[in-house]
């Protein structure tokens, strides 16, 4: 396998990555405009291992991520921080990513060697974010199954790409419709994610402390609304534009 191909495929969990810290912030917003059912949301701790298999074997290079271990700290009140680790084929830590969400601040991943946050996405109030949708995921267009994953009750969501490829996100109502095992399946191999351990009730305190107040970077953002804007998806990146200038304002604000 090239080097640019091992590259795109390790890329992969990079991006999905950044679909999960912001799925957690628009999830609320989405569904409040089609009277669905609320309830009260849960706290947990959620630990997956995700394993990459490329399909022609290769010898993996000292700083080629092999696996990852995810910690999901989630509070009821909408409060999150996700650290993910990854390691090479002996174990060793290649590299770490932390992001975290405050409701009516944003999400924002950390930037350690920046000294700097990397702004995400907005997020809703917490009188938003203690709520979550009753759903069990049949009537979302992307919906492929019911299947059961660690004792909890899940609803699959198949999403494919143009290449012919395809992720499926086992999301478990009980869990607030998080996902607790995905699978994701290429021209270059596979990658799945399975639960190590589910843990519910409100994470300690101690794990949300320390978090850092550094200078928020948006770079990331309005490049992410210039590829929308050459894609042609015009409304989507006016709809981020918006949300970004409503950000900067708010840090005005309380400076």
């Amino acid at each position: 396998m090239s080097e640019r191909a091992l590259t795109k495929f390790k890329l992969i969990s990079v991006a999905l990555l950044i679909v999960g810290l912001v799925s957690a912030a628009v999830a609320v917003s989405l569904h409040r405009t089609n009277g669905t059912k609320f309830r009260h949301a849960k706290g947990f701790t959620l630990i997956t291992k995700e394993t990459t298999i490329p399909f022609v074997p290769h010898q993996p290079l000292p700083d080629e991520s092999t696996y990852s271990v995810t910690t999901r700290y989630q509070r009821s009140d909408g409060t999150w921080k996700q650290v993910r680790t990854y390691y090479n084929a002996d174990g060793q830590v290649v590299m770490k990513d932390i992001g975290y969400g405050i409701p009516g601040s944003g999400v924002f991943r950390i930037d350690k060697a920046r000294g700097e946050l990397d702004f995400v996405s907005s997020m809703p109030p917490i009188e938003k974010t203690s709520y979550v949708p009753i759903d069990d995921g049949h009537t979302q267009p992307n919906f492929l199954t019911d299947d059961s994953v660690a004792g909890y009750q899940t609803y699959v969501l198949r999403f494919t790409d143009q290449d012919g490829g395809y992720t499926d996100f086992y999301k478990a109502p009980e869990l607030d419709g998080h996902t607790i095992r995905k699978v994701t399946v290429s021209s270059l191999g596979e990658s799945i994610a399975e639960p190590l351990q589910i843990k519910m009730g409100d994470p300690d305190n101690r794990v949300f402390a320390g978090l850092p107040n550094w200078l928020v970077n948006y770079d990331h953002f309005k490049e992410k609304i210039s590829v929308m804007e050459e894609a042609g998806k015009h409304e989507a990146a006016q709809a981020l534009r918006r949300d970004l200038d409503e950000q900067i304002a708010k840090e005005v604000k309380e400076q």
